[in-house]
């Protein structure tokens, strides 16, 4: 299954969010999100990583508790040439409302838990 394919299929609405890294030198994106396994009640980490980046935006996130956001929605659009826009948007604490960080990448790659489907 490609891993455009995958991400359609796992539901990350209220996924707890571990880790945004950006890595400016590689033109990289790694989002780190946790998601829940009833069968080892625990949570696993869900690596998604967006390479050649270009054209983020980050506009008004303001995060008052690190420890309090999750995702409220992961948007992929492709557009010509293999490219595509993404939309990440993020639940920042109770009362906080969303902010969103959004850019456009040509290459992804998913690292996953061993228990999750393979991508």
């Amino acid at each position: 299954m490609k891993h455009f394919e995958y991400l359609e299929n796992i539901d990350l609405h209220d996924a707890p969010v571990k880790s945004f890294i950006f890595d400016f030198e590689s033109k990289t994106i790694s989002f780190q999100v946790l998601l829940y396994s009833e069968k080892k009640n625990d949570y696993d980490i869900l690596e998604i990583l967006f390479q050649k980046v270009h054209e983020l935006q980050l506009a008004d996130i303001i995060i008052k508790d690190m420890k309090d956001v999750d995702v409220f929605d992961l948007e992929i659009i492709e557009n010509a040439n293999r490219l595509f826009s993404t939309k990440i948007s993020l639940n920042t604490g109770f009362g906080n409302g969303v902010s969103v960080v959004s850019f456009n990448f040509s290459e992804l790659l998913i690292v996953q838990p061993s228990n999750l489907p393979a991508a």
